[in-house]
């Protein structure tokens, strides 16, 4: 399953999850995190960039992954 920097909360991600349930498949998440610092200024950097202020609204509505969406999951941090 491939969960896009969109699919923020369980809601947006459990759509996703129902379809891939129907096939016999196992599902993994990967959950990449940056420190927020890291995340800002690469946004700036960017030639397209996102205003910060919906940068600080998809931080507020952030629901980490959990076990219950997946067989497994893979959290990486840098």
């Amino acid at each position: 399953m491939l969960v896009k920097y969109c699919d923020i909360s369980h809601q947006l991600r459990s759509l996703l999850i129902r379809q891939f349930a129907n096939y016999p498949a196992r599902i993994r998440i990967v959950y990449l995190e940056a420190p927020w610092e890291e995340l800002l200024k690469r946004n700036r950097d960017r030639i397209a960039r996102i205003q910060e202020k919906v940068l600080y609204k998809m931080k507020n509505r952030l629901e980490v992954p959990n076990i219950t969406e997946a067989q497994a999951i893979d959290r990486i941090v840098h």
